[in-house]
């Protein structure tokens, strides 16, 4: 399965933190571009939710189209 995020962030450490908090079992590939702000996941659908790439994602403290991240992450 694929799944095309927009996340927000502006720098490479951004990046860096963006792409580790989806690095989970389950999840192939994720690459997120820093001038589109749209990361690309491919992931086995069987294991993991898209719902879950978005809560991962705001637990790392990046807001994306779907979820907000709290203030505190």
């Amino acid at each position: 399965q694929k799944a095309n995020i927009k996340v927000y962030g502006n720098c490479e450490m951004c990046k860096r933190r963006i792409e580790k908090a989806v690095d989970q079992p389950g999840v192939k590939s994720a690459v997120w571009n820093v001038e589109t702000k749209h990361l690309e996941v491919v992931y086995n659908a069987g294991k993991v939710s898209e719902k879950q790439l978005y809560q991962w994602l705001a637990a790392a403290g990046h807001d994306s189209e779907n979820l907000k991240a709290h203030d505190s992450a």
